[in-house]
């Protein structure tokens, strides 16, 4: 089984669906709300992957995505929920997974080498 295909199936554990492309790999998943989350990471191996996705767990700040998925009065805008309470649960949830993904994908590193 090549790196994309354990990638895909580690990913489908949590919820990810995961598109691989000439750029590098889509993730999607759907938060508790309904909100589609969607990271993007130029990588092209499984070493790739996880610095890319390790930097985004680092940079990502829950509190920053959630204001910027607020309109003037507090509410979700472009899809989120109307909630602000729901807008951040589904951020902080995204976050999450992506560190449990970013574990995932460094056990299965080693478990390769």
């Amino acid at each position: 089984m090549d790196w994309r295909r354990k990638i895909e199936k580690a990913g489908r554990e949590d919820g990810w669906t995961t598109c691989f492309d000439i750029d590098g790999v889509i993730l999607e998943r759907k938060a508790p709300s309904g909100t589609i989350f969607t990271v993007n990471l130029n990588a092209d191996s499984l070493t790739g992957m996880i610095q890319e996705l390790d930097l985004f767990v680092q940079d990502f700040d829950v509190s920053e995505a959630t204001y910027q998925a607020l309109d003037e009065t507090g509410h979700g805008k472009d899809g989120a929920p109307y909630e602000l309470i729901d807008v951040w649960t589904d951020i902080f949830d995204c976050r999450q997974k992506s560190c449990k993904l970013l574990g995932r994908l460094i056990d299965l590193q080693i478990g390769l080498q």
